[in-house]
């Protein structure tokens, strides 16, 4: 049996090819793949127990982590009528009035951000505020996998662990 520097580069090639196009498809967090079906698991686990982070073992060896990852407090400031009275005031102006009803629709929140954000001003009768959005919800999962410790832990296994995945599911 050749070692892999006995391999041409474009034997190399051909043997990574192969290799990447078998588990391409079950290494995707999208569709139906072994890693969104293991996603699902470590998400229902974190809901049910709050634990992020697992160890992931081959052959009861730490080859890497799996943990979910969560959305992070997030705080912005949004505009919001004070005083209507003298938001009014400044909404009628004479001066004012083609651009606010040339813009104006049914969310107030939206034109008071455009008109923040266009104009750079802050009308009569508004207030900015920071509003806080609380983190921690789910937003995916990472793994972290040292392909030296899988080749460790499986050891004279490897060759064989690889031939099985690439003679599993053959389009010929």
């Amino acid at each position: 049996m050749k070692t892999w520097d006995e391999y041409s580069p474009m034997e190399q090639l051909a043997i990574e090819q192969a290799i990447y196009k078998t588990i391409a498809a079950d290494v995707s967090p999208k569709g139906d793949s072994l890693r969104n079906a293991i996603d699902g698991a470590i998400i229902e686990q974190y809901e049910r127990s709050g634990a992020k982070t697992y160890d992931v073992k081959v052959n009861g060896k730490k080859v890497g982590s799996y943990s979910v990852r969560l959305s992070k407090d997030k705080t912005e400031k949004v505009p919001r009528i004070e005083d209507a009275d003298a938001f009014q005031r400044w909404l009628t102006d004479p001066e004012n009035l083609p651009q606010v009803v040339s813009y104006i629709r049914d969310d107030d929140y939206r034109f008071l951000d455009w008109l923040i954000k266009s104009w750079g001003i802050v009308p009569d009768g508004v207030e900015v505020m920071d509003v806080t959005h609380e983190g921690g919800d789910v937003v995916g999962t990472t793994l972290r996998i040292y392909e030296n410790k899988v080749a460790d832990a499986l050891g004279h296994a490897l060759p064989e662990a690889i031939a099985g995945l690439l003679a599993g599911d053959s389009d010929e």
